[in-house]
């Protein structure tokens, strides 16, 4: 026997393959390029949108930061200014740490300086190289001070006689903290009176009344230098006793002018104003 197709003509695979299935096959490729184009235009119109809102973010950020730039700018001034504040509190502690305490001395001298002696120049410094108006500090107490590293008092003064002077010197060594009593000088006003056919030149007669200048009331006047020493004399102690800042103090004070005057100058370019 022979096989016999019963599917219609029509329905057969062989007909599918016709003008009709062409078309079909058009209209889906048509309707998926379509569908691709949805999707891309989607999707370029999403990253617009999410650009844009980046955008606006970014711009408020930026809004923000020169808003709190103009800020800081206004108060850097005071920052700096506190800089500079407490480099200058660190230089007074260091100078108040590294001076000498005058006052017990002084008040203990007022005390200890017998009634028949009156001074008439002390000068108080804590190394040779401190310099005062007047203090007495010339001729041989001048030298003398030069050898001492130590604080120390450059005492002029006037009396009646050498053993007054000797009674003072005694007196200056009972002050606290006392390690020398030196004489420098002591001349007496009468000595250049008390003849012998001793001849005295016009140079000599000179430096007699300077000796005993400003001693004034009797006629045997003793006029006397005296340097008392403090504390001890230890060079190396006292070598960086007479510098007015301790090493290294002043560098924070330099930077913190800097950046004062910095800032100053960005405020003045800016408009600003600073305290």
């Amino acid at each position: 026997m022979r096989p016999v197709n019963l599917i219609p003509a029509e329905q057969r695979r062989g007909a599918s393959r016709g003008p009709g299935a062409r078309s079909s096959m058009a209209g889906y490729v048509v309707l998926g390029a379509l569908g691709a184009a949805v999707l891309c235009v989607l999707a370029v119109v999403m990253t617009s949108n999410q650009i844009s809102s980046k955008q606006d973010e970014l711009a408020t950020i930026q809004g923000d930061s020169q808003r709190e730039k103009q800020v800081a700018d206004a108060l850097r001034p005071y920052g700096q200014f506190a800089d500079l504040q407490r480099a200058r509190m660190t230089q007074i502690e260091a100078l108040a740490e590294s001076r000498y305490d005058w006052e017990r001395p002084l008040r203990q001298l007022s005390r200890a300086t017998p009634p028949n002696v009156w001074l008439l120049a002390v000068a108080a410094t804590e190394s040779p190289g401190v310099d005062v108006d007047d203090g007495g500090a010339a001729g041989d107490i001048a030298t003398m001070r030069e050898k001492t590293q130590a604080p120390a008092f450059s005492i002029s003064g006037c009396t009646y006689s050498q053993h007054a002077v000797a009674r003072f010197m005694t007196r200056m060594r009972n002050l606290d903290d006392v390690t020398a009593v030196r004489l420098a000088k002591s001349a007496r006003k009468d000595s250049a009176d008390a003849g012998g056919g001793t001849a005295v030149t016009a140079g000599q007669e000179g430096q007699q009344e300077q000796d005993i200048q400003d001693c004034t009331g009797s006629e045997r006047v003793t006029k006397f230098d005296v340097l008392i020493e403090f504390g001890g004399a230890d060079p190396a102690a006292a070598a960086g006793a007479g510098a007015a800042v301790p090493p290294g103090s002043a560098a924070p004070i330099a930077d913190a002018n800097a950046a004062v005057a910095q800032g100053n100058e960005a405020s003045a370019a800016a408009g600003g104003t600073t305290p």
